[in-house]
């Protein structure tokens, strides 16, 4: 199942008690340590080796903020490569620096102004989260709403002001 799924399982062996687990599961077992600097170098080095060539990019909220808002993201350039939709696309290596623009759009679906949601963006390569930004969006009324906001106040104080006249 995780072959067919496109995953990779490694597994860090501390005394090989799960070695043969992760063997048998189809994964690479990598010698571990005690030492915290040597755990976080052997982690970081299999993340580098497990994205060192990739074939997509794109942004996501993944569904954090629904559903407050609704989010779509196109991808507008790529040094290399070809945009497709929300995505960049192509054959890329991990050891060249590359650059990928996307246009990110959030849509208010509460129509409540003041309305304000924290959410997650994540950077995505492969479909796989690669890192990962916190966002925040404030609902604001559009500035023509609320210039037809204070002329319709206005027009209703006109009138309550001339009914109020006539009575007197």
């Amino acid at each position: 199942a995780l072959n067919a799924n496109n995953v990779d399982l490694v597994g860090v062996s501390f005394g090989s008690a799960f070695d043969s687990s992760i063997t048998g599961l189809g994964g690479t077992v990598v010698a571990g340590s005690t030492d915290p600097d040597d755990i976080a170098t052997i982690i970081k080095d299999l993340v580098s080796t497990t994205f060192e060539n990739y074939s997509s990019v794109s942004v996501d909220t993944l569904g954090t903020g629904l559903p407050e808002f609704a989010f779509s993201a196109v991808c507008v350039s790529a040094d290399t490569g070809a945009c497709v939709g929300d995505e960049a696309v192509g054959t890329y290596d991990r050891s060249v620096d590359r650059t990928f623009e996307f246009d990110v759009t959030f849509t208010d679906t509460t129509g409540v102004p003041g309305t304000m949601k924290t959410f997650e963006t994540y950077a995505l390569v492969d479909g796989g989260i690669v890192a990962t930004e916190t966002d925040k969006i404030t609902v604001t009324p559009l500035p023509g709403s609320v210039a037809m906001m204070g002329a319709a106040l206005a027009g209703m104080g006109y009138i309550a002001y001339r009914r109020n006249k006539k009575t007197t």
